[in-house]
């Protein structure tokens, strides 16, 4: 409830704030074990505070996700690629286990800024599945991370994920995002 006053305080504060989508699409990205996929948004505003909103509340709608200024949030498709190798499956392994870790983080300024992470099951086409986790502590946070452990086997040696990257009180500002895949383990 706080945050959402803050939020209110602030968007009544600097008034109308315009919105320039600077992508047209939403972003992909391939993380394999030892190399993170990464990257960088452009400097941007939002003031999406009814994302998490408990159900049937009268306002937006909960989960809303768009280039919008009340509904500003970023949707990021991440495989998630760890196959075994052919020794692997040779010596009768069956599956891998490796940790993913998303991370948003940026720089602090005057404004209190605040993203939040949700994090989804997907496939490759993007398609929005079960949650998984999420990560919305407040605005004196500069880092926000979602994880969860990935398995592959032979016959799907990619898992996909949905991130969504919402803007809840957000002024002007740039964010780095990294996709990790770390400490796998062949069973």
């Amino acid at each position: 409830m706080r945050r959402a006053a803050v939020a209110m305080g602030l968007i009544l504060a600097i008034g109308i704030v315009q919105v320039t989508p600077a992508w047209a699409a939403d972003r992909t990205g391939k993380s394999v074990l030892g190399t993170p996929y990464t990257w960088t948004t452009p400097a941007t505003s939002g003031f999406n505070i009814n994302y998490n909103l408990p159900p049937n509340t009268p306002l937006t709608p909960r989960g809303v996700c768009t280039r919008d200024l009340n509904t500003y949030c970023e949707t990021l498709l991440v495989e998630f690629h760890n196959p075994l190798t052919a020794e692997e499956i040779e010596d009768g392994k069956t599956k891998r286990t490796a940790n993913a870790i998303l991370t948003a983080s940026w720089t602090k300024t005057d404004f209190p800024n605040d993203f939040d992470l949700y994090l989804y099951e997907s496939d490759a086409s993007g398609t929005q599945g079960a949650f998984i986790a999420s990560d919305h502590r407040n605005y004196e946070a500069v880092i926000q991370s979602v994880g969860r452990p990935v398995v592959t086997t032979v016959e799907k040696p990619s898992v996909y994920v949905l991130l969504h990257v919402v803007y809840f009180s957000v002024v002007d500002t740039a964010y780095n995002g990294t996709a990790t895949l770390s400490g796998s383990i062949t069973t």
